[in-house]
């Protein structure tokens, strides 16, 4: 396989910010930005849930949620988002119970 360079531009504030954060962790930055652009591919590629599945979640989902209102609680915006790509399939169950 042939590498090939790619340009482009990005606001300096966030580029020196990402250098930071890579730096941080320890990273090299043109590593994860090439992880990025795999799991990016490998989303774009994954094929769509079908129509039984994608209610299959959903009513699963709303299960859950009258289950957790009858204890008095409330799920956070951020937790419905989270729901919600679990419902799409953009993440996998492991990836919804990890949690974002």
């Amino acid at each position: 396989m042939k590498d090939a360079l790619m340009t482009f531009r990005v606001d300096s504030q966030l580029r020196e910010q990402f250098m930071d954060a890579a730096d941080k962790n320890h990273l090299p930055a043109a590593q994860l930005l090439r992880d990025f652009m795999r799991k990016y591919v490998t989303y774009v590629q994954k094929p769509a849930l079908n129509e039984a599945e994608t209610r299959r979640r959903r009513d699963a989902a709303k299960f859950a949620q009258a289950n957790v209102g009858l204890e008095g609680f409330k799920i956070s915006a951020d937790e419905e988002q989270w729901t919600e790509r679990y419902i799409r399939g953009e993440i996998t169950m492991d990836e919804f119970i990890k949690g974002n």
